[in-house]
Order: structure tokens, then sequence, then C-alpha cells
């Protein structure tokens, strides 16, 4: 924790003392932040921070007596980082000790001025300026730090701001048809949002828009466009036939739990088995392997029934797709779960949406295609 020694500081003390205070941070909150940036951070990333400018301007703020709505902003926008690291700990626990560091001087300064009283407005005014109804502004009256003035409750001017440049910035990715929110890539690619965040720490997304405080995690569409055409290119090369996937493995062939099968994958009993999304694509010829090690009977004819199975119901969803008869895709759905098909169901309606045909390997058609 950074501790303030003299009243005044140069700028040199103050960048360097931005920077500690942001590698502190940033050292502390592990996994995604949308203030501060994803995945591994270097000093390049500290000091071209929106959070290192922020502090930055503060100090030399409160260092030159320099008090304005700007910076009062850049003051809001600091609060709410430090409110998830030790620093809102220290604060709440003992006001006196966070007082102490720089940075919590400068904001207790800033915060107590004169200045603040001409800081607040009406509601009405602040309905006004965000160009809201009064209802929203009572509605949102936690968001602008209201206060007892006069009898009258009076609103932050800064807060108001802040919000409102919020609300803009986020309209103004929503309005943008280049860019998806966090979520929305979720249900594009029928991920988890903390999997979307493992695919940017990863560098799978590898390009991203982070806003401001309270704004929210944009991704570039072209982006999102790319990952798809390279997992396609991974579907067809490890395809639903050429590989298996956790349940069906553990339901069709070993009658184990999924749990098991996950198990005998990182002990390294079923080889070459990759990761991809929540499942594992595992090797048929591993799968065979171990069956025939195991002393499964008839292990070969068990594979292939599951091949054969598998066929038939990629041509009868498909054909059920290309009817629009719901209630056989639903039938078919429903049997699919059971075997432990329905990531292949969900493979084969993605491909019929794009006016495709589901990938299936030669040696499949050749063996299967004309079975009745």
């Amino acid at each position: 924790m950074r501790v303030a020694i003299e009243e005044n500081m140069n700028i040199k003390e103050i960048e360097r003392e931005a920077e500690n205070i942001v590698t502190d941070i940033i050292n502390y909150i592990k996994g995604v932040n949308e203030y501060i940036g994803v995945g591994s951070i270097t000093q390049k990333d500290v000091t071209t921070s929106t959070l290192y400018k922020d502090i930055v301007k503060i100090l030399e703020g409160r260092s030159n007596l320099e008090i304005d709505e700007e910076i009062l902003i850049r003051t809001e926008r600091v609060k709410k980082v430090l409110s998830n690291t030790p620093y809102q700990q220290i604060w709440n626990s003992n006001l006196e000790t966070f007082n102490k560091t720089k940075i919590g001087e400068a904001i207790v300064f800033l915060e107590n001025t004169n200045f603040m009283e001409s800081e607040y407005i009406t509601q009405s005014e602040a309905s006004n300026l965000l160009g809201k109804d009064i209802a929203h502004i009572t509605n949102m009256i936690h968001r602008f730090e209201p206060r007892i003035i006069n009898d009258r409750r009076m609103v932050r001017r800064s807060s108001v701001i802040a919000y409102k440049n919020e609300y803009e910035a986020r309209n103004k990715f929503k309005t943008n048809e280049e860019y998806m929110s966090a979520d929305e890539v979720a249900n594009e690619l029928n991920f988890s949002i903390h999997f979307i965040y493992k695919l940017l720490k990863e560098g799978e997304l590898s390009k991203y828009a982070v806003s401001t405080a309270g704004v929210g995690l944009y991704i570039e569409k072209k982006y999102v466009e790319e990952y798809k055409k390279r997992r396609d290119e991974q579907r067809k090369k490890y395809n639903m036939f050429d590989f298996l996937g956790t349940q069906e493995t553990a339901l069709i062939l070993f009658n184990k739990t999924p749990a098991t099968i996950s198990n005998w994958i990182k002990k390294g009993i079923l080889k070459n088995s990759k990761k991809v999304g929540r499942n594992y694509e595992i090797p048929r010829s591993e799968v065979l392997r171990v069956m025939k090690e195991e002393g499964y009977e008839n292990a070969d004819t068990k594979v292939e029934n599951r091949d054969r199975t598998l066929f038939q119901y990629i041509k009868i969803y498909t054909r059920a797709l290309k009817d629009n008869d719901k209630q056989q895709q639903e039938g078919i759905l429903d049997l699919a779960e059971k075997k432990g098909f329905k990531d292949y169901m969900k493979v084969t309606r993605e491909a019929f949406n794009k006016g495709e045909e589901v990938y299936i390997p030669d040696w499949v058609l050749e063996e299967y295609e004309n079975e009745n």
C-alpha cells in the first residue's frame, strides 16, 4: 500500500505513484476487470490504462489545488475500482489509515472542498441534464449520491454526468452493428459468460473493446466470426464420428458416469482427448483401444452401432428441420439427449440454419448411407 510522505508531489512522483497503485490493484484483482483490461498485463498496459490516467489527474489536481468537474468525474471512476481492492477495505475499517495513502488523501480532500456545495443540483436539474423524467431520477437516486441541503434532496452533478456518459457510451456500442456485448457473444456461441472471458484471456477472441466502468465489455463482431470459422474448421477436423463426446462415451460404451470419463482423460487413460467448450472430444480409436484393454466384449460392434445410430439421428433431425416438423424435432432431441447426442443435434441445427449440410466423413456415408 502506498503511503503519503510529502504533501506536494512533482509530475514524476505523481506518475510513479499512479503506476504503483494501478499495479497493486491489477495484482489483487484476478480474472477479468472491465475497467483495467483482460489477460496478462504489461507495464505499458498499466501506464496507458484509463485508471492510471485518472489517478494521475487526481493527484495532480490535489497537488496543484485545481478542482473542476472533470476531476470529480475521474474521482468517481477511481472509487468504483477501489471498492474491489484492499484500498476500500482499509477505507471501510480505518478511515484515518486510508487518508494517509496518497490516493486516499487526494480523494478525501476533493470530497471535502467548498466546491462540493456548488457541485449538488436539484432533481429537476438532473432530469434536464439527462433528458429523463423525474421518476427516472428518483429510481436511480442511489447512483447520484443524494444529500439533504437546505431541507432539499439534492444529487451530485458529477455523478449525474458520469451516469450520462456511461449511458451514452453503452448506447453507442449497443447501436453499433460492428460490436456485440459479452452476453450476446455468449448466446451466439452457446457458451457461459465465464467461458467468453476465458476465450478473451487465452486470445481466442483476440480483440475487444473495453469501455469505461459501468458500460460493460463489447467485442468486435468480426473477431467473433473469425472464432466461429476456426471452430467450424475444428469441427470438420475433429468430427463427430472420428471423435466421441464425454457423455456418450460414458453412457453408451462404458456404462460409467461422465465424471469418470473426465477423470480417465485427466489421468491419461484416454489419450489425445481435446477439450472443446465444456465437453471433451475423445478419439474413436482411443475409445476402442481402452474398451478392448478393459475386456469389453464386441467393442467394435458397439462403436459401429453408435456410429450407425448417430448417422440415422442426423438424417431424421435434418429431415424434420427441412419439413419444419416441430413435433418430430422435439422427439429426436429427447432421444438424442438420452444417447449423449445432444451437442451433435445442435451442430446439425447450426449447419441447417446456415444453409449447409452437417459435416459427415466419406467413410460414414459409404458405410451407412444406403441402410434403412
